[in-house]
């Protein structure tokens, strides 16, 4: 009887692929007592822990086949082999780099890696799943990538230090001064840097590294400095509010006011209580008070009222000045041109006030200071009317000088009839009819003896006429020059002086 001995061999199994670096591998099949074992590898120089052993540790750093042979107790062989793939993907190699303080920069590899998966670290926080992702780092950081491949699962890592380079940029601290003082910011300078300096609003420029500055407003100082230390440049920057404290020292608008007239100074004062100190006082002297807004009653022509304002947080100083001007009351006389203010109905009469340099008068019938009664309002120191209607009325002028009125002057204007007869006999009465009237006389043969506006004095061609009676025509104008014309009887009568 013949026995067929069968070899039992089995080198495991395939890998598809092993990443590097690894740990050793197993590969082989439990051994069979009676069995000898005996491993080659190729290439020779892949690590075998025991070439005679049924299951060694391999460590291949490339594809490698490692071949089993077995024998068994009966001296039959037998051979197997496996295969093992090494993952041989590119590595990640990231180069460390430098940037300036404040800087960004983008970090990764510059190959492809079309089937991995990104993971990057800063210490143990996950920040980014980009393949090159941004980052600005405000201090030297160290950052760790992890690539997964997707098709072999090898795990790949590399890392990168961005190493930031501080350069120094001091623009100042924030701080307050008074107008008018002037302040040093910025620092000491640094070699290798240059700075330019600029401002909000516009108008400051140097190159120093700690100017002296002296804002009339509330002004940022933007800094730029350039360190040249190393390649590329390093350019930082930095600002510094500078707020200039003005109190709100306003005295009000110049002003002109009538004397015996009072007048508040000031404008609105600060809503907070206790902050700004004010303080009056006057040109010429007179006034001292810490009133906001005094109340003034200048005897002057002209006087300058001084406000200075003082912050009780800072100690600033503002100070502004009004000009008050105080206008003496102005006077007026009015006049008529009618004799003894005596007018007949229908008459035009004028008014003229004194003096005439005044730059405004007002006129009033009837009644003074009413808007309705005022009949006439300008510059003009005449005025006309034939709008005289009761038997006496008063008429009023008030006369203004730079705003400032004076009191009222009155006049009687006293309505007079057309008188019927008058004696013309030298005695100073009644001796002329209708003076400053347009008057015609004629007789009762409609003879004219009297043309003019003298008025008629009884006579015809220089001698007296009889005694009796006459007739008249009167044309009354008004102030649009049309006529009016009356017509009546006169009687003269002959008194004896």
């Amino acid at each position: 009887m013949i026995t067929i001995d069968f070899v039992n061999i089995n080198a495991g199994k395939d890998s598809t692929f092993i990443c590097p670096p690894s740990d050793s591998i197993q590969i082989g099949s439990p051994a069979i007592a009676g069995y000898t074992y005996l491993w080659r590898a190729v290439p020779s120089n892949a690590y075998i822990s025991d070439t005679l052993v049924a299951m060694p540790w391999v460590r291949p750093f490339e594809n490698t086949t490692y071949y089993l042979f077995v024998t068994s107790n009966i001296g039959c062989s037998a051979m197997d082999s496996v295969v093992l793939n090494v993952d041989s993907s590119v590595p990640i190699i990231l180069n460390d780099t430098t940037i300036c303080q404040s800087y960004c920069i983008q970090i990764g590899p510059s190959e492809a890696f079309p089937d991995c998966e990104f993971q990057w670290m800063n210490g143990i926080v996950v920040f980014s799943h980009e393949k090159n992702p941004t980052v600005c780092p405000r201090y030297t950081t160290t950052y760790v990538l992890q690539a997964t491949d997707t098709i072999t699962g090898c795990l790949r890592q590399g890392q990168v230090t961005v190493f930031v380079y501080g350069t120094i940029t001091n623009a100042g601290y924030d701080t307050t001064i008074c107008s008018g003082i002037a302040i040093t910011i910025g620092g000491p300078p640094q070699p290798h840097y240059s700075y330019a300096w600029t401002s909000i609003p516009s108008g400051f420029n140097s190159s120093l590294s700690n100017p002296t500055v002296n804002p009339l407003i509330s002004t940022t100082y933007c800094l730029i400095v350039v360190d040249s230390t190393h390649i590329p440049y390093c350019t930082v920057y930095d600002t510094v509010n500078v707020i200039v404290d003005i109190p709100p020292a306003n005295a009000g608008l110049d002003a002109q006011i009538c004397f015996g007239n009072n007048y508040e100074l000031g404008g609105t004062p600060f809503p907070i209580p206790n902050v700004y100190n004010y303080h009056w006082i006057s040109i010429p002297p007179g006034m001292d008070t810490n009133e906001p807004n005094p109340l003034i009653f200048p005897t002057d022509t002209l006087t300058r009222y001084i406000l200075t304002v003082t912050s009780n947080v800072t100690g600033c100083i503002s100070v502004d000045t009004v000009d008050i001007r105080a206008t003496p009351t102005p006077w007026v006389v009015l006049t008529s041109d009618k004799q003894g203010n005596f007018i007949y109905s229908g008459q035009t009469i004028t008014f003229t006030a004194y003096p005439e340099n005044y730059t405004n008068y007002d006129f009033y019938i009837d009644s003074v200071n009413v808007d309705a009664y005022r009949a006439q309002s300008g510059p003009s120191n005449i005025f006309k009317t034939d709008k005289i209607t009761n038997d006496s009325t008063w008429v009023y002028c008030i006369a203004s000088n730079n705003g400032c009125p004076s009191v009222e002057y009155p006049i009687l204007i006293t309505l007079k009839s057309i008188p019927n007869a008058f004696t013309p006999n030298g005695d100073g009465i009644n001796d002329v009819f209708l003076e400053g009237m347009d008057l015609t006389i004629i007789n009762r043969w409609g003879q004219t003896l009297f043309v003019g506006t003298k008025g008629w004095d009884g006579k015809y061609h220089g001698q007296k006429v009889s005694p009796g009676t006459y007739y008249y025509i009167l044309k009354v104008k008004d102030l649009n020059k049309i006529s009016t014309v009356l017509k009546g009887a006169v009687t003269i009568i002959d008194i004896k002086q």
